[in-house]
């Protein structure tokens, strides 16, 4: 199956190295998932495997990613043909693919709000249970659902972030993430959902605990950029963070 990030993974690469990504994204997540030495580890909605080597470098005992689109996965398997790890991957769309395994940790950074219809994002909730463990984690990353409307999507344009949503007042609107590093840009089509939403549908996976939380900024980019440059992105994050457990 293609997907929008099949035309557009040689950016997303790329885009790892903007200031929001490298600074705030990579930071908060590191910080999130802690010590991961001995872990089983499912990587959801890997790309091109950022995330899924980093778990793998900081000590897991296995990672496998998944994602979506093919060609991101390519991508990740010839990085890891060109620095061997011990990381598998997988092309599927999780929302269909059962229980594959019993992992320590799932983690899903950008996957939840990708969800076109309340079915189908209680089945990619239902799929991140059924692969995790008893008393395994989920920390997962979503378009924060209190960025303000469609009439302010131009906010966090100094960044390289736009976003437009149609019908903000409806649960599941769709909208699109534009992103912009250096002279590319890439258009990811996404979906706005309720902060309750999402809770109610992982809850009804299972989990028995979810919790909320906004990113935070790595001291590094601070020291670099300085507070003028972050001061309006960390009080409008464009994404959220939950982590739940079973």
């Amino acid at each position: 199956m293609k997907t929008g990030y099949d035309s557009s993974a040689d950016f997303y690469d790329l885009s790892y190295e903007a200031p929001i990504r490298r600074y705030v994204e990579r930071f908060t997540f590191k910080n999130l998932i802690g010590d991961v030495r001995g872990l089983s580890i499912l990587d959801v909605a890997c790309g091109d495997g950022l995330y899924t080597r980093m778990l793998r470098r900081m000590g897991a005992a296995r990672v496998l990613g998944i994602d979506l689109s093919e060609k991101m996965i390519e991508m990740a398997r010839a990085k890891e043909a060109s620095e061997p790890l011990g990381v598998e991957y997988r092309a599927a769309d999780v929302a269909g693919i059962g229980r594959i395994g019993t992992f320590d940790l799932v983690t899903a950074v950008y996957l939840l709000h990708y969800a076109h219809s309340f079915e189908h994002l209680s089945a990619m909730c239902g799929a991140l249970y059924e692969n995790l463990a008893p008393g395994g984690r989920l920390v997962t990353f979503v378009a924060s659902p209190s960025f303000p409307e469609a009439s302010a999507g131009d906010s966090l344009s100094e960044y390289g972030f736009k976003i437009d949503v149609a019908e903000p007042e409806r649960d599941g609107s769709p909208g699109t993430l534009m992103l912009k590093y250096g002279a590319l840009e890439m258009q990811a089509p996404f979906f706005r959902w309720k902060r309750e939403t999402y809770e109610r549908c992982l809850r009804a996976a299972g989990f028995s605990s979810v919790t909320w939380g906004t990113p935070t900024l790595e001291p590094e980019g601070l020291e670099k950029l300085g507070d003028a440059y972050w001061k309006h992105y960390m009080q409008h994050p464009h994404c959220a963070f939950i982590t739940c457990s079973k």
